[in-house]
């Protein structure tokens, strides 16, 4: 079996969370744990052990595999944003090397519009966007449980962007 890229993508209901736990936001280097409903996290179905579209995901991968985490909010980090920070081990096994912050500006279809509609046929343009992920190969095997920690941006009247709070919850990864 060739090794394989298993992309997470991650979308955190930013606006539940901030009612929930608004007065505690915590800070960077010690972020308010968040019930599992917050977070929904999404796999390719192949690499999903159990969790899919839970806070619970747990993904299996084998040695050499290499995951890429992504995160958003329910409105597309449009008003508010949900931006993953780190990947921490917090009991377990350590199945990953280093986890490393990239920017990438993959070349991304966007659709033509017109009156309102979608254009059907397709019609697109393709722009360059930029993109975020934390990632890092699967050295290992074994269980490793980790925290996802991300924080939550909110854009004011003015248009500047402020952090609303850091927060942090715990999904798995098992390796054969």
């Amino acid at each position: 079996m060739a090794n394989v890229i298993i992309d997470i993508e991650i979308v955190i209901d930013t606006q539940s969370v901030l009612n929930t736990y608004g007065r505690t936001p915590g800070t960077w280097d010690h972020p308010t744990g968040i019930a599992h409903s917050y977070g929904y996290m999404v796999a390719q179905s192949d690499y999903v052990r159990s969790g899919q579209a839970t806070g619970d995901l747990a993904i299996k991968a084998i040695e050499g595999d290499a995951i890429r985490w992504r995160s958003l909010s329910l409105s597309g980090n449009a008003n508010q944003s949900a931006v993953i920070y780190a990947i921490t081990k917090f009991s377990g096994d350590t199945v990953t090397d280093d986890i490393k912050a990239t920017v990438s500006s993959p070349k991304t279809p966007i659709p033509n519009v017109k009156d309102g509609h979608v254009v059907l046929p397709p019609s697109f343009v393709v722009k360059q966007q930029d993109a975020f992920y934390l990632g890092a190969n699967i050295a290992r095997s074994g269980t490793e449980n980790y925290k996802v920690g991300f924080y939550i941006t909110e854009q004011d009247r003015d248009g500047n962007t402020n952090v609303k709070g850091y927060y942090e919850w715990d999904p798995a990864i098992y390796v054969a």
